[in-house]
């Protein structure tokens, strides 16, 4: 059976909003899963595979296996920037995020796809690249492709290939509003 990929447009979100609707796919998934395991085979529930995209207000991010110290503003030059700043539960060291960029957080189910996670890395990293070279200057589609690219043209062909790397298809797209 061919996976496939529930696609949620959270827009505008505030990082702390959408990192707490994702806590709450994943947690509604965890329990289905965990109920699936008192159930035979053929009585299974298939898990939805989320794929959230987003763009944030200005946020700087430190993943766990960051410092502090990496981020070149204190709390006076995050206000002169209006941004903030948020220690979350991910690998990582310092990121930004803000209007414009195209976030998607992925919550699928792994063990419908592969349960290698190089191989899932990989995946995501052949949908995006070049996206964090550490010998590579920062860059636009814009400054590369010397025209407008609509934001949604964007995020429309990021989730189709991620798609097509998955093998999965798309059965449902909407809008959702977060609040906070």
């Amino acid at each position: 059976m061919t996976p496939t990929f529930h696609v949620h447009h959270l827009g505008l979100a505030d990082y702390a909003a959408a990192w707490a609707y994702q806590e709450r796919l994943m947690a509604e998934s965890l329990a289905l899963k965990a109920a699936n395991r008192d159930r035979p085979a053929p009585e299974q529930a298939v898990l939805p595979n989320y794929l959230l995209t987003v763009e944030h207000p200005p946020v700087y991010t430190l993943g766990k296996s960051g410092k502090a110290t990496n981020l070149l503003l204190d709390d006076d030059g995050l206000a002169r920037v209006g941004a903030t700043f948020v220690s979350v539960n991910r690998g990582g060291d310092i990121t930004f995020h803000g209007p414009g960029a195209l976030v998607v957080y992925p919550i699928l189910d792994l063990d419908r796809f592969f349960t290698d996670i190089h191989r899932y890395l990989r995946t995501l990293e052949e949908a995006v690249i070049p996206c964090g070279i550490d010998d590579k200057a920062v860059t636009s589609m814009q400054a590369e492709l010397g025209r407008e690219v609509p934001f949604d043209e964007v995020r429309d062909r990021l989730i189709a290939e991620l798609a097509e790397q998955f093998g999965a298809r798309i059965v449902s797209e909407e809008a959702v509003r977060l609040l906070g």
